[in-house]
């Protein structure tokens, strides 16, 4: 990671968040469903970032972005208590933040 990456850290995590929900979004929207919400917690107090809901299912996501030679992450085990909990990993293209393979 390069200390531009390590600086705006947060920017860069909120650029990928947006980018990630911005596809699924259109993605559902192209599939027909209209029946979605995005909600955000205000405290990160379970580990999730985010929790979308459709036709009564809720899931709580965890969001991890891979780059490069990262491949590692953490879980907070307090996220496990959650249901519908799941982790997504995102790969992301360190040069210009595209989601893909890596």
């Amino acid at each position: 990671m390069s200390e531009q990456d390590f600086t705006y850290s947060t920017l860069r995590e909120h650029i990928v968040e947006h980018v990630f929900l911005g596809d699924l979004l259109r993605a559902l929207w192209n599939r027909g469903d209209r029946d979605i919400e995005v909600l955000r917690p205000e405290v990160d107090a379970r580990g999730y970032d985010v929790v979308l809901s459709s036709g009564g299912i809720e899931r709580y996501l965890q969001l991890k972005t891979l780059s490069g030679k990262n491949r590692g992450f953490a879980i907070r085990e307090a996220f496990a208590e959650k249901p519908n909990g799941c982790v997504v990993c995102i790969s992301v293209k360190r040069e210009d933040l595209r989601l893909g393979r890596l």
